[in-house]
């Protein structure tokens, strides 16, 4: 079982729902040249959804422990499709529409019952970019953590031949 340190269990123990400890990363990604616009969304989803959820992504909160105590377990089975949001923003939206979407989703707590994060896929960009935005709790990763991580699965080269999903962990 993973263990939380002080710092990690008070991001549990202090979130309210006016106070969300939920930390939060936006990638907006252009096509590739040669592909065709519309199913490069679906193509990116199907690829990273074909990826295992590894930790702490995998983690859950351990049921049944009652507060101050906060304790994760491993989901072996976890599944990321329950975990991916797909929003369609009306066409030709900007990123002030993408950046409103985006706050309304972040500010909202992640279910205690569900995997601590979630991905939202958004498509309606101008020259076909899709943004992936991906949210999760502060007690499961910290910032710099989160970062190394999201850096790692970016690749500015076109020539990848496997998505990588961030929930690999």
């Amino acid at each position: 079982m993973p263990r939380l340190s002080a710092v990690d269990q008070a991001f549990f123990l202090l979130e309210t729902p006016e106070r969300p400890m939920n930390i939060g990363a936006l990638l907006v990604l252009r096509p590739p040249r040669g592909s065709h616009g519309g199913r490069f969304a679906d193509r990116l989803v199907a690829g990273m959804l074909e990826c295992p959820v590894g930790p702490p992504f995998s983690y859950r909160l351990k049921p049944g422990l009652v507060r101050p105590f906060v304790a994760l377990e491993e989901d072996e089975r976890a599944d990321a499709r329950p975990q991916v949001h797909r929003h369609s923003l009306p066409r030709r939206s900007g990123l002030e529409t993408l950046f409103r979407h985006i706050c309304r989703i972040h500010v909202k707590l992640l279910p205690r019952d569900e995997l601590l994060w979630q991905m939202h896929v958004f498509t309606g960009l101008p020259d076909g970019r899709v943004a992936l935005y991906f949210k999760t709790h502060h007690g499961l990763i910290d910032g710099i953590g989160f970062i190394r991580i999201f850096t790692g699965i970016v690749s500015s080269a076109g020539s990848r031949k496997r998505a990588h999903a961030i929930w690999e962990g």
